[in-house]
């Protein structure tokens, strides 16, 4: 069944990280326990390791984007998952997709201002 896969709490505390880079691609099958991007603080560099075997259907966050803490990061789905409207599967998790500014709604380099 597909879901999102979200941006982790990696320090705690931490509210946003950066996504250094991906160690997968889109339709790859990945198995349990396979790194699937690696994940960077001001601190530390940690790997975001697969919690079961399945597919990246879409990544939704371009690597070295700042992503918030909870943000979906990509969309995976179970081993036989490959087939499909990924559209449709995004929007029903109300993930909204902007196919102009590359891999993913939430792709930024900069923090919002606030």
């Amino acid at each position: 069944m597909a879901h999102l896969l979200r941006m982790p709490e990696v320090a705690a505390g931490g509210t946003r990280a950066v996504l250094a880079t991906w160690s997968v691609a889109e339709n790859a099958a990945y198995t349990e326990r396979d790194t699937l991007a690696e994940i960077e603080t001001d601190k530390a560099t940690v790997d975001l390791d697969a919690d079961a075997d399945g597919v990246v259907l879409r990544l939704l966050v371009a690597a070295g984007a700042e992503v918030g803490v909870g943000d979906p990061i990509a969309l995976l789905g179970g081993p036989d998952e490959r087939e499909g409207d990924v559209a449709a599967l995004l929007a029903e998790f109300g993930v909204p997709t902007n196919p102009a500014s590359g891999p993913g709604p939430q792709t930024r380099a900069e923090p919002d201002a606030a």
